[in-house]
């Protein structure tokens, strides 16, 4: 077995995540083309290129370049489910950076949305912990898809309607959207028992002193 390319600068596996870093489809196809040399398994030749786990998948997730994105889903047909050297897919590389399209595409083309990390997070709880960037898009995007599901719920029914693939990503942003419900929800709770504590604890001073 031939050892796995360096990442040097300047190397063909540095140019080819400089490529998918910068969404420059024509560049990430020559140097994928390069690495191959010529026996046409590119696939093979772009999944040997890592760097601490993570693939051109990852980078490109994370960057939400579609055009990339789409070129190793559906025409090298590399792992979607790829997991870097800390357990991390390309779906939580684009939760992370709040590259809500590229979320929506992963899943419609069956990323593992409960796969978890090293730490047992999954991008469903990157998406609902913390400040991701886009937090707000993430918000209205959960109440259009919940319009949208309503709207088809009754619609095209039978074996030959419209599957449910595309809804894996109205679901992780429906999904999001409870979470951050549930977690108000037991923040508001917390409050209201400090609150009516502090004011028994009030009032029973109130009363020693009369």
């Amino acid at each position: 077995m031939a050892p796995p390319p360096t990442c040097g600068p300047g190397s063909p596996p540095q140019l080819l995540f400089q490529a998918a870093a910068d969404g420059d489809l024509h560049l990430f196809k020559r140097t994928a083309s390069a690495l191959g040399d010529g026996r046409g398994r590119l696939r093979e030749a772009v999944e040997a290129v890592k760097s601490r786990g993570s693939g051109a998948l990852h980078v490109a997730a994370g960057r939400g370049r579609m055009p990339v994105c789409a070129y190793l889903v559906e025409e090298l047909l590399v792992d979607v489910n790829a997991s870097d050297d800390s357990g991390d897919t390309p779906l939580a590389y684009a939760v992370r950076s709040g590259t809500l399209d590229t979320v929506q595409y992963l899943l419609d083309h069956d990323a593992n949305l409960d796969k978890s990390n090293r730490k047992g997070s999954t991008p469903l709880h990157l998406a609902a912990a913390g400040d991701p960037p886009g937090r707000d898009a993430w918000e209205r995007r959960g109440c259009h898809a919940s319009a949208r599901e309503e709207g088809t719920s009754s619609g095209s029914g039978g074996e030959g309607g419209e599957s449910q693939r595309g809804g894996g990503g109205s679901g992780v942003l429906m999904r999001w959207a409870a979470a951050e419900e549930a977690e108000a929800e037991q923040v508001a709770e917390e409050e209201a028992w400090a609150g009516g504590r502090a004011t028994s604890s009030w009032a029973m001073e109130e009363e020693a002193g009369a």
